[in-house]
């Protein structure tokens, strides 16, 4: 399982390697907070699930969560349920969305009217 992690995290940091800026061009995209979001749930994971590293990793999430929010791309919504509002669409919580269609799956046509299920 270690092993698996590892070629996760591998790819995470090639990923950021690759993905220098902080920008949010499109929510349909993944982009480097995105990438950072993922690699802090990696880490949170690692530490729980695997019991690896637990002080390394916690400072791994830390790190990524600092500049996550630190690129000013990114904030977090006062209610909840202003997420899934869909007057509400594209707002600076969402990083990262799918393209999806109920009854046709997703799509591969990216527009910001299709942030939500229709």
């Amino acid at each position: 399982m270690a092993e698996v992690y590892a070629l996760i995290d591998k790819d995470i940091n090639m990923g950021l390697f690759l993905m220098p800026e902080n920008n949010i061009e499109n929510g349909y995209f993944i982009s480097r907070p995105a990438l950072l979001s993922i690699k802090s749930e990696l880490a949170l994971t690692k530490a729980g699930l695997l019991g690896e590293n637990v002080a390394e990793n916690a400072q791994v999430v830390l790190d990524a969560i600092s500049e996550f929010y630190g690129s000013g791309q990114v904030e977090v919504i006062n209610s909840y349920k202003d997420i899934f509002d869909t007057s509400k669409k594209r707002n600076r919580e969402i990083i990262w969305a799918m393209s999806y269609y109920l009854n046709k799956g997703l799509s591969t046509t990216p527009l910001p009217s299709r942030m939500y299920i229709s």
